[in-house]
């Protein structure tokens, strides 16, 4: 990758200004599936759009309660609604105070319908500027844009209320500060005129809120702590720091959540064993770890359709079905080859990592790690992978930077398969979120 020096940017600056309008887009694109999906119905369900639960979440949103043992105040999802919760309710009552004819509790369920297409607009405006400082190029960056906008995970997560778009947001951010403190700790001074890097209360605050968000986001923190700290200490050193930052995100999330189970009634305690997300734990299951994962991955950028299957009835849900991902991959056609091309441009992204600089492979490493780590996780952990794809999508991208970027003479023919891949997956995604509206909108 060329290395065009960090440095501080003003507001007019062609990459803030790309950004924004990288946002802007977003923002519409998100929107707009928002209210499509809203008029289908599906977001006063759960467990039909890829076992996500918007109808709980729109609760979390607008009343700050959980539906049952889910929701945004649990172990597994500490501080969602002690954050989102006052801010819905602060933009609906502004709202009301220009139409007092508006109805408070209807404010409330339109600004809730807007949180995750804002957060989304807010990842894709933070990704750009990720790769940016990766020193991809204009260029470079706005093909990675484009594919994350075009990317099917994204487009659904942008568009249902969720706590997963919430952790996207946090990873581009970490990613964001982790590319900056690299660049720094890895290059020598008189090479880069980079402002310092982030120093620990920032990084303790993105743990927080990642951990704030998903329990479980801490561990993938720790990690790019560790490899970004690891370029100038050494290992039992980078390996205490990241261990301190991460503690006390811990402690600091654990207090935000007995501060804000004060305010409301019946708070679960701050246990695993009492909220509903730990259920979906299974024993090892070899097929996901060869297959299942690796298709994941595939279906985060450029799923085929998914399955209508029979819901539980348990669930005494209008919708009597699920749209679905998890099946045997000769079930879902056309997966097999979905598969093989996203891992081949990953082989190829990883191949090209030897041409970057140090603190680059450093970078692109502590992805790796991230995505490893949910490769193991969701062996144990989850049955509807895609439904987690917000988890390591932020990472998928920053290893696909090494595929866009300059990066000896295969720059030219990388940067032509990423263009190519922006189309299929555009195509794709247009086509799969059509038969998604079909399938909801049909005959139950």
């Amino acid at each position: 990758m060329a290395d065009h020096h960090s440095r501080r940017r003003g507001i007019l600056d062609p990459v803030w200004l790309l950004a924004l309008g990288f946002g802007l887009c977003a923002l519409a694109v998100h929107t707009a599936a928002s209210y499509e999906l809203g008029r289908t119905g599906v977001l006063h369900e759960w467990d039909v759009l890829f076992n996500a639960d918007p109808t709980v979440y729109t609760t979390s949103f607008t009343t700050g309660e959980n539906t049952y043992l889910w929701g945004g105040r649990s172990f597994v999802h500490p501080n969602v609604s002690n954050v989102i919760y006052p801010a819905v309710r602060a933009v609906a009552a502004a709202l009301h105070a220009v139409r007092p004819g508006a109805p408070v509790d209807i404010l409330r369920r339109r600004v809730a319908y807007l949180v995750c297409p804002l957060a989304s607009a807010a990842t894709i405006a933070t990704l750009f500027v990720l790769f940016v400082e990766l020193d991809l190029g204009i260029a470079g960056a706005s093909l990675l844009a484009l594919l994350y906008l075009a990317s099917f995970s994204a487009l659904v997560f942008g568009s249902i209320p969720e706590s997963y778009c919430l952790s996207a947001l946090a990873f581009a951010i970490l990613f964001l500060v982790a590319t900056r403190a690299a660049r720094v700790l890895g290059t020598a001074p008189e090479l880069h005129d980079a402002p310092p890097p982030a120093r620990w209360p920032v990084w303790v605050a993105i743990g927080t809120v990642a951990s704030s968000i998903t329990i479980s986001n801490i561990v993938p923190f720790a990690c790019v702590a560790f490899v970004v700290r690891g370029l100038r200490a050494s290992l039992r050193g980078a390996l205490g720091w990241s261990t301190a930052v991460s503690a006390a995100a811990l402690a600091i999330t654990a207090a935000g959540y007995g501060v804000g189970a004060l305010a409301v009634r019946d708070a679960p305690p701050f246990r695993p064993g009492v909220t509903g997300q730990v259920r979906e734990e299974h024993p090892f299951d070899a097929e996901t770890w060869l297959v299942g994962f690796p298709a994941a991955l595939a279906n985060t950028v450029i799923p085929p359709a998914p399955l209508k299957v029979p819901a539980d009835p348990a669930l005494h849900q209008a919708m009597p079905f699920s749209l679905t991902f998890h099946a045997r991959v000769d079930e879902l056609p056309g997966q097999w080859w979905r598969a093989l091309l996203t891992v081949a441009l990953l082989a190829v992204a990883l191949v090209r990592v030897r041409f970057l600089a140090r603190w680059q492979q450093a970078v692109i490493a502590a992805a790796v790690l991230v995505i490893a780590f949910n490769w193991v996780l969701h062996t144990f952990y989850g049955s509807e992978l895609f439904l987690y794809s917000q988890h390591w999508v932020v990472p998928l991208f920053v290893v696909f930077a090494a595929l866009v970027g300059e990066a000896g003479r295969t720059t030219r023919v990388a940067r032509t398969l990423a263009a190519a891949l922006v189309v299929i997956a555009t195509w794709n995604s247009v086509h799969v979120w059509g038969r998604v509206i079909r399938l909801l909108s049909g005959p139950t």
